[in-house]
This record gives structure tokens, C-alpha cells and sequence, in this order.
């Protein structure tokens, strides 16, 4: 009778901890993901921004990492209306377009693009293409 009881909670113990090691694994994914777009996003933004404002890339992707001055960072307020991305499936079941769109207060906008694998995709993401049925999903990106 015990030995049942110790089979059954090594058991268990063993399911818990297969559990715990996915659950691990693909928090690890998402955050790896989320941290790849929101760097191609950085430097993409940091890009565009530096050339409008006639600033080096580099100081204007501190100051959209808010680690330079507040000087910067209150032009950059000045000039951005909004900013989105947009994740849309390709003809590829496995490829999704990632686009950038800046708008400009004064009009202008600035639109770029880049293609990801579905497998590098922030869970999220996935999971809102699979439960909607939608070919496209769009994020806001909320400056500093």
C-alpha cells in the first residue's frame, strides 16, 4: 500500500516538474522574442528619429531608452504623433511581416518593415492571429 502511494507521488513530483521546465522554457521564448522586436523596433525608431532631428542614432536610442537627457527626449515628444507596429501573415504559414509606422505631428510618417519567423513571435501574438482568425494584428507603441 505505501509503495503505491510513493509511486503515485514520485508520479507527481515528476509531472510538476516537466510542467515547470515548459512553463520555464516558454517564458524564456516570449521574453527572447519580445526582446529581438523591441530591439529592431529601438533601432529602426532611433534611425528615423536621429535623422529628422539631425542627432546622432546613437543619443536619440538613449534617450528612447531614457538614459539621456530630457532635452531629447522632450523634442522626440514633440515631433512623434503615435507609432504602431503591425505583425501580418504572409502567403508563408511560417512568415510574418512586422511593420513600423511613425507618424509625424507635422504630417509626415516614416514606414518600415521587416519579415519574422511565426516561431519567434511573442506568444501573445500568436495567440491573437489563432483565436481571431485575422491575417493582421497591430500594437501601439507608446513613447518614453
Amino acid at each position: 500500500m505505501n509503495q503505491i502511494k510513493i509511486e503515485w507521488l514520485v508520479a507527481a513530483g515528476i509531472i510538476v516538474g516537466v510542467v515547470a521546465v515548459i512553463y520555464f522554457l516558454v517564458k524564456t521564448h516570449e521574453e527572447t522574442s519580445r526582446s529581438e522586436i523591441d530591439k529592431w523596433l529601438e533601432q529602426e525608431l532611433a534611425r528615423a528619429l536621429a535623422e529628422k532631428l539631425h542627432q546622432s542614432t546613437k543619443d536619440v536610442l538613449q534617450a528612447l531608452q531614457s538614459k539621456s537627457d530630457d532635452e531629447l527626449t522632450a523634442k522626440i515628444r514633440e515631433m512623434v504623433d503615435s507609432a504602431q507596429l503591425t505583425f501580418t501573415r504572409a502567403s508563408s504559414v511560417s512568415e510574418v511581416e512586422i511593420r513600423l509606422n511613425l507618424d509625424y505631428k507635422n504630417g509626415t510618417s516614416f514606414s518600415v518593415a521587416t519579415n519574422w519567423d511565426w516561431d519567434r513571435l511573442p506568444e501573445p501574438i500568436r495567440s491573437e492571429f489563432l483565436q481571431t482568425g485575422r491575417d493582421t494584428v497591430s500594437r501601439p507603441w507608446l513613447f518614453l
